[in-house]
């Protein structure tokens, strides 16, 4: 990591430290995250992302009141109860948001499944291992790391992108604007793909673009940094319509800079219909 951690993250994660220590059901401990990225510069809401690996998860998920310890909850989120999307069924965890801006992911797995769970992660610190099961590494973004695509890859991204846009464009033409801008957002993370793409192919290394894409706007000139914010628009016809030619534009452009065979008259003959279906509008 780059730098000191934030005064209350720090405090968070040594009473992460100090629960792994005390609490005998707790076998082994470690940290992933961004708080183990020797790349990120600490900021204040950096969260601590810590794995328990216990003998029996009961309980721990029968009985929450435990959880205090780390803080007043502002709000909890226990994703693999499987309520909203599937739940994951070798661990458990519980999301916490405090009250004082810091933010824990706490995740439990069983004690057996821990040395595949450790090494899901190459952004791991170990904390403590009691059963001398898991090996100490040197924390690296390298399972983060984008490479460059296959053809086949690479091609149907190319293929989505243009497939989705006379949907777009008949959401538009319909007054269906949630229908349009819902189908810019899938296109334009094709797009985003895709610079993430060019981005690996012009540093010539693996690249980690962060979650949402968010270290991604670092590799676009300016122009391109202002065209690709521009494909975010309001929810105004006229709007959307620019937005969707900008991402047009910029998918083009960046799928040029790659060494890959792109389907142009697909590209093409897509933007034709758009234009006739927006000539007769």
């Amino acid at each position: 990591m780059c730098g000191k951690l934030n005064e209350k993250t720090a405090g968070l994660k040594r009473i992460v430290e100090k629960t792994a220590e005390e609490c005998a059901k707790i076998r082994a401990a470690w940290l992933n995250g961004s708080l183990v990225n020797p790349e990120v510069t600490p900021d204040p809401w950096q969260d601590v992302d810590a794995v328990f690996a216990v003998n029996d998860m009961e309980p721990f998920l029968s009985d929450v009141s435990w959880l205090s310890r780390f803080g007043e909850a502002a709000i909890i989120q226990t994703p693999d109860d499987g309520v909203l999307s599937p739940g994951r069924k070798d661990r458990y965890a519980f999301l916490m948001q405090f009250t004082d801006g810091t933010r824990l992911d706490l995740t439990f797995c069983l004690v057996k499944d821990a040395p595949r769970i450790y090494r899901e992660d190459s952004l791991v610190e170990l904390l403590l291992d009691k059963e001398e099961l898991l090996e100490p590494a040197e924390p690296d973004a390298s399972s983060w790391y984008i490479q460059l695509p296959s053809n086949e890859e690479a091609a149907a991204c190319w293929n989505e992108f243009w497939w989705l846009a006379p949907y777009t464009a008949r959401g538009l033409l319909r007054g269906e604007m949630l229908y349009a801008l819902d189908h810019l957002e899938t296109a334009r993370r094709m797009l985003r793909r895709m610079l993430v793409w060019r981005a690996v192919y012009e540093r010539g290394k693996p690249f980690n673009p962060g979650k949402s894409d968010k270290w991604l706007l670092r590799c676009l000139s300016e122009e391109e940094e202002q065209q690709l914010k521009h494909t975010y628009p309001q929810a105004e016809a006229e709007a959307v319509w620019d937005a969707w030619r900008e991402a047009a534009e910029l998918m083009e452009k960046s799928a040029a800079a790659l060494p890959y065979a792109w389907n142009w008259q697909e590209a093409e003959q897509v933007k034709q219909l758009i234009a006739d279906w927006k000539a007769a509008e």
